[in-house]
């Protein structure tokens, strides 16, 4: 399998973001086991020509893949953010798949009219031009339609796209690339630059755009890609708020964005208000809303300032009135002529988990609704958590689901057989042959699931409850975890990476009992000085990997880019190799001990006397010596990211992440592939996936896959926020 090389661009050593550190700790953890029939999947043959399946253990059936086309329920969407429509299709920016998608109002069926399903890149090197599946985005946010294109706010990219509705075919409309924070210069197409695209609307030859980095509203010309800036002050990245004309007036996070052709109405989010715009003079005014002053519980309904939004996101126009969805939760009505507000459907602080529930007004759920359309009798709303799209119907806020299948665990991780049982981003998974046992991270559990059976049982933690500064000991309920990432099985008893903000601790939990107790780590969160010692006195900075050779757990320290080791008798911990906070920067040097370095290593396995680390920020698997440190490259190029196979460096990986070993190859969980890299020769293949040689998935179908184990029976992953599944 081959892929175009793609230069790796330089991560600051040292500094990782939560959205990096939450990125490492899905894809370091493990999944849903589903069963896919073979009609959803093609299998391969193994060289012994034995049938191949993949088959769920528990959790939710995810087995059409994050970005399936389909029917209603039968399609997969992944953190829809936007819908826009043209009264007989809605076109949806699925921000997490990148993106876009069609749906037929009539029948819910959805297709995928351009992009394909899977992760952008970093920093614009991925928002290619082109036609259907040859084009591509990066966290496309806010839609607009003029019934023969698509306009898209390709946020992470920085870009205005434009997408042929009849072909696909992909433009950049304006945008220099990137995110432009520093400047968002106005220009002509490619010489503009922007904060961060949200919001789009048109009327007439102009689409307007809410630059929330920028903190202002955005003009671009549809025939010249002209840009520049209506209101807002620019360059003001903390934003305000004050009314005024288009010198003077401030927001602060715009984000939805709707016109009547006169008048621009803007979500301006971080101000908890509606404003209201003239488009002809930049005059800004507060429709309805209190700046600053956030809703309370439920989000009071009332006239103009007497109103309350909580985080106001989309809205959209429908005859004389704007339709918000806001706190997470609610559609409200403001009418424009008086601001008075009220609330349509959902509750405000109460949000679906599972099934964002149909229902009407109040009984309706929703969780975390989006950037919302109208064909005037409906709402069409993206219901970004729970991965569907809503239909409001105006008249009486009737609420169901007009296609997708939410795929989120309910917040208490319900225990049950099979498809009954339900996790919360499980990460983290190992299995003694009889059993799996799972970290489910949000959750805040250790679960138990029986291979044999798929019955799921909690072992430890209480879900939903964590702990908060010293992640409390106790036997099963009773024991408080702050965040369970990865998970290692030595005999009787499972070690478990709990990694927080708060505080960085081994624990371990005795299988038989559910007792959990602290084995290493200590402090009150991330003190970034990685201090060896015994139990307690060891500090860790943000470990994310976990593995083992039966005396000592070797634990990938994320943030401070080094390995340690720690003794299962003792707790006593050292580092094994790498220096704090010295990430190798594109260079992934190797040495032996505290000179070789790494750049956000996870993933960990152990055989032969050494440690294989998945060096995610290098994009290569390194091996190091467990007794002297010594560290070298077996795979990858850290100069360089792909998906081509080859033997040792000549081999590129995306971002490789779980790791698991059967004692002659590793199996490394790799952007939604599974790649195997062979210790007597070095070649590196796609064992799953598109062009996998042990099972082919195609793209579009493919699990989001975190953690990774391996053992006689089977080859295990867990799958983001649904479950665990099995390759037979």
């Amino acid at each position: 399998m081959t892929s175009t090389p793609v230069v790796r661009r330089s991560l600051v050593v040292g500094i990782l973001t939560s959205t990096f550190i939450g990125v490492i700790g899905l894809l370091s953890g493990c999944s849903p086991l589903i069963k896919m029939s073979e009609s959803k999947i093609a299998s391969s043959l193994s060289p012994t020509n034995h049938q191949i399946s993949l088959s769920l253990v528990a959790g939710v059936d995810d087995s059409s893949g994050i970005g399936h086309d389909g029917v209603g329920t039968a399609a997969r969407f992944f953190a829809p953010a936007s819908v826009a429509t043209d009264g007989v299709n809605l076109y949806v920016s699925d921000s997490s798949n990148n993106t876009i998608r069609k749906i037929l109002i009539s029948t819910g069926a959805v297709t995928t009219l351009a992009g394909v399903a899977g992760p952008g890149q970093i920093f614009g090197t991925d928002s290619t031009d082109g036609t259907g599946a040859t084009a591509s985005f990066f966290d496309p946010q806010g839609v607009a339609t003029d019934g023969v294109n698509v306009y898209v706010a390709d946020n992470k990219d920085g870009y205005i796209r434009q997408v042929n509705v009849s072909t696909g075919n992909t433009t950049t409309l304006a945008g220099i690339g990137g995110e432009g924070f520093s400047d968002s210069t106005d220009g002509n197409g490619d010489t503009a630059s922007f904060g961060s695209v949200m919001g789009v609307a048109i009327t007439g030859s102009s689409l307007y755009v809410t630059d929330s980095g920028a903190q202002a509203i955005r003009k671009v010309e549809l025939g010249t890609g002209n840009t520049t800036t209506l209101t807002g002050t620019a360059g003001l990245f903390s934003g305000g708020y004050q009314d005024g004309n288009s010198a003077t007036a401030q927001f602060q996070n715009p984000l939805g964005i709707a016109t009547d052709g006169t008048n621009l109405y803007i979500a301006d989010s971080g101000n908890n208000v509606i404003r209201q715009i003239v488009i002809s003079t930049g005059m800004t005014s507060t429709l309805a809303g209190s700046a600053i002053t956030a809703g309370s519980a439920d989000s009071s309904d009332g006239t103009g300032g007497t109103a309350r939004f909580n985080g106001p996101t989309g809205l959209v126009l429908s005859g004389a009135d704007l339709y918000v969805t806001d706190n997470g939760s609610t559609i409200r009505k403001v009418v424009i002529a008086t601001g008075n507000t009220t609330t349509i459907a959902g509750t405000a602080g109460v949000t679906g988990v599972l099934d964002s529930s149909n229902g009407t007004g109040t009984s309706a759920t929703f969780n975390g609704p989006g950037f919302l359309s109208s064909d005037g009798t409906n709402l069409y709303v993206p219901d970004k958590n729970s991965n569907t799209i809503r239909e409001v119907t105006i008249a009486n806020g009737d609420t169901t689901t007009l296609a997708g299948f939410p795929n989120m665990g309910t917040t208490d991780s319900t225990d049950g057989r099979g498809d009954t049982a339900r996790f919360e981003n499980p990460v983290g998974v190992v299995s003694d042959g009889v059993n799996l046992y799972i970290a489910d991270e949000v959750a805040l559990t250790i679960r138990k699931t029986v291979i044999a059976t798929g019955e799921t049982t909690t072992l430890a933690g209480l879900a939903g409850v964590g702990g908060v500064v010293n992640s409390t000991d106790g036997t099963g309920a009773t024991a408080r975890f702050a965040k369970p990432m990865a998970i290692a099985i030595v005999g009787q008893n499972l070690y478990v990476v709990d990694s927080t903000n708060l505080g960085a601790y081994i624990r371990k939990v005795v299988i038989a009992t559910g007792e959990t107790t602290n084995l290493a780590g200590g402090g009150s969160g991330p003190s970034l000085d990685s201090t060896d010692g015994t139990g307690a006195t060891a500090v860790f900075v943000i470990p994310l990997g976990i593995a083992t050779d039966g005396t000592f757990l070797y634990v990938a320290d994320t943030r401070a880019q080094t390995i340690r080791k720690v003794a299962v008798s003792s707790g006593n911990t050292t580092t094994i190799a790498g220096t704090l906070l010295n990430g190798g920067d594109s260079d992934s040097t190797d040495g032996t001990g505290a000179t070789a370095s790494f750049l956000n290593p996870t993933g960990l396995a152990v055989s032969g006397g050494f440690v294989y680390v998945a060096d995610s920020g290098n994009a290569t698997i390194r091996k190091v010596d467990a007794v002297t440190g010594n560290t070298i490259t077996v795979a990858g190029n850290p100069s360089l990211e792909g998906s081509t196979d080859g033997t040792g460096t000549s081999a590129l990986f995306q971002v490789p992440q779980g790791l698991t070993t059967d004692g002659s190859s590793l199996y490394i969980v790799d952007t939604n592939t599974i790649r195997r890299f062979s210790f007597s020769t070095s070649i590196v293949d796609t064992y799953v996936g598109p062009t996998g040689t042990l099972l082919q998935i195609p793209a579009n179908q493919t699990p989001s896959m975190q953690g990774i184990f391996w053992n006689a029976a089977g080859l295990f992953f867990t799958n983001q926020n649904t479950g665990v599944y099995q390759i037979n």
